[in-house]
């Protein structure tokens, strides 16, 4: 069994943040249906591809690939930097490649231990922000900015910020975090 580390001794690169989720979906139509109805917005389309988005600038969130078969296809990182783009490729024997996809910059493509492709990306371009509402405001212990003042649900979709973490079930923990 190998032990789990919780930080890497000699990390190649720190991950600046999560990027995106891709899946692969046989409808697309119903995918964006669905991605819609949860809150996030069409940023991009292509024949072959749908990309959403929350609010924020961030281009997309989740990538859907058309594909015979439905999966989770890809987990996305953004570098830092392109510098650590580069040096993420050197160290696994990899290539920086153009992404390719709308939203533009560079991509890194790996594998984890489990066959999970694992991309790394730098420089995507940011879009407009959407229009959302003001932050909510909360009564704290010791603090009530709210006074006799109702939290009224707002109907229709959540507005998503951003994508701020990703559950993956793994079988073999320490191996694939290490």
């Amino acid at each position: 069994m190998t032990e789990f580390t919780p930080r890497a001794d000699a990390p190649v690169i720190k991950v600046a943040d999560v990027a995106y989720v891709r899946f692969a979906r046989g409808d697309l139509a119903r995918a964006e249906r669905y991605f819609v109805d949860f809150g996030l917005h069409v940023s991009a389309r292509t024949d072959k591809a749908i990309y959403l988005r929350g609010v924020l600038p961030q281009h997309h969130y989740v990538i859907v690939d058309h594909a015979e078969h439905d999966a989770f296809a890809a987990l996305g990182l953004r570098a830092a930097s392109a510098g650590d783009l580069r040096t993420l490729a050197a160290a696994h024997g990899a290539q920086v490649q153009s992404t390719g996809e709308p939203g533009g910059g560079e991509i890194v493509r790996l594998r984890d231990p489990a066959g999970l492709t694992v991309e790394v990306v730098h420089g995507i371009d940011g879009l407009a922000e959407l229009p959302h509402r003001a932050p909510r405001v909360l009564n704290l212990p010791g603090q009530k900015l709210r006074r006799n003042a109702p939290q009224p649900a707002t109907p229709g979709p959540a507005e998503v910020f951003r994508l701020g973490h990703v559950v993956l079930q793994r079988q073999e923990f320490a191996r694939n975090a290490n």
